[in-house]
């Protein structure tokens, strides 16, 4: 992984903690396990923000900011 991919995928992670202060610790866990690659994060896309299968871990409000900030989110 590239060191400008990895930066996206911190400020990412940085923004959506700033914003969610709520969440819980496996939330908190979820999030930074999707946020490691850009192919778990483009994996979480495509079905969570695209499809808007069920997500057990992030819905509501949080999976709305969570799929706005990815869409934000240069590569």
């Amino acid at each position: 992984m590239d060191i400008p991919e990895q930066q996206s995928l911190s400020a990412l992670r940085e923004r959506f903690f700033y914003n969610n202060m709520s969440l819980q610790p496996h939330q908190t866990d979820y999030v930074l396990d999707i946020t490691e690659s850009r192919e778990k994060l483009e994996s979480f896309r495509q079905f969570y923000c695209i499809k808007k299968d069920k997500n057990p871990f992030i819905y509501g409000q949080n999976l709305i900011r969570l799929c706005d900030q990815i869409e934000d989110t240069k590569f």
